[in-house]
């Protein structure tokens, strides 16, 4: 009788729950483990039993599997260089989330024949995407906050099978997956990685709704722009903006939008988002990119970026750009004031509202039979 072989690959239970980084198709060796979309709405790796080989690569570059020894809360921002900055350039303030110092590395990676990758909305399959810049068009294509998870294994796999220097932008889960493979394929050099404050990522089944909902209520069909950081209204209160084929727009603010109110609820996010240990515990990347929140820039609403360097790459980095921008140093005290610190608490109808985001029921009618607008976060 022969025994079935230990499951020692990514379906392995861990210490954490699955980001859906993508690192560990991208390292297989096999070419075992697929990225696919699960029912709830979130990338899940998939195994074929029939070609893992179960060496264990994939555990190797998990964040399943994340030893606590890595990540120490209290010297996450010892010797790091946090610094505060400002747009010197009105005309681009309209286009960018906050300040631009992601468009501005983009455009300088670009014009220097390097690798760009970074995320990019699809209109085709109305999903976001990691993308590989072919033209400046591409770079546009980045700019702008994404408040939906990106699909960024073809555009990861293609990079890490290049020798050619290479920028990319990702949320900290998937730049810390990017980051051990990597550093296992001893490729580490030819990378510069830049990642962001993130506030968690909800199921695509909530954007899947919500174009529904402009649908019916507003009348766009075919979406071919979406502006998740609009600033019309200005950087304080963003807004949601959205432009079809046929030129119908929509615009609603973060207090008024359907899709925020789900969001900012934190109602639907991966149950990874709400252990995080990348906020506030860990940087894996050479500069971490986010929004200065808090009194001490409320005055500013044309938006100042906060700016975590970590790494000497990312200094030398951060030297080729800064001309362009006004900016002082901050202290680590403004980090904590200006990004949430706590754990985001998961609601207790979590997994009722995801049963109910993947089937028929209305986005407004799941809002109202839920009462997400009193919810706690």
């Amino acid at each position: 009788m022969l025994l079935k072989k230990m499951e020692n690959n990514i379906i392995d239970i861990g210490n954490n729950d699955c980001t859906g980084c993508s690192a560990c198709s991208i390292i297989c060796p096999c070419n075992a483990i697929s990225i696919n979309l699960s029912k709830d709405g979130f990338y899940v790796p998939i195994v074929d039993d029939d070609i893992c080989n179960h060496c264990c690569i994939c555990k190797e570059v998990c964040y399943k599997y994340l030893p606590e020894s890595e990540y120490n809360p209290e010297k996450v921002y010892t010797d790091k260089k946090i610094i505060a900055v400002l747009n010197s350039y009105t005309e681009q303030l309209h286009s960018v989330s906050t300040a631009g110092v992601a468009t501005k590395l983009a455009k300088a990676y670009f014009n220097m024949n390097n690798n760009v990758c970074g995320v990019s909305f699809n209109p085709k399959n109305n999903k976001c995407e990691h993308i590989i810049a072919f033209c400046d068009e591409d770079i546009e294509r980045m700019k702008g906050s994404k408040y939906v998870q990106s699909n960024c294994f073809s555009a990861l796999k293609n990079l890490v099978n290049q020798k050619k220097r290479t920028i990319v932008f990702g949320l900290p889960c998937q730049i810390y997956g990017l980051r051990k493979v990597l550093q296992r394929m001893e490729i580490d050099d030819h990378f510069v990685l830049i990642d962001m404050y993130c506030a968690g990522v909800p199921t695509l089944n909530l954007w899947i709704k919500y174009q529904d909902f402009v649908s019916r209520n507003f009348g766009l069909n075919e979406i071919k722009i979406v502006n998740f950081r609009d600033k019309s209204q200005g950087w304080h209160k963003f807004s949601l903006f959205l432009l079809d084929n046929n030129g119908v727009t929509y615009r609603q603010n973060l207090y008024n939008d359907m899709f925020f109110s789900f969001y900012l609820k934190k109602v639907c996010l991966n149950k990874a988002c709400y252990n995080c240990k990348f906020r506030h515990e860990m940087i894996w990347s050479d500069i971490r990119l986010g929004d200065f929140w808090g009194k001490k820039y409320q005055n500013f609403d044309d938006g100042v970026e906060l700016m975590v360097i970590s790494t000497k790459k990312g200094e030398d980095t951060w030297n080729d750009i800064k001309s362009s921008f006004r900016f002082e140093n901050a202290e680590i005290e403004d980090v904590y004031k200006s990004q949430k610190y706590n754990r985001i608490p998961m609601p207790n109808d979590y997994d009722e509202i995801l049963n109910e985001l993947s089937g028929d029921e209305k986005l407004e009618d799941i809002h109202s039979r839920f009462k997400i607008n009193t919810k706690g976060y």
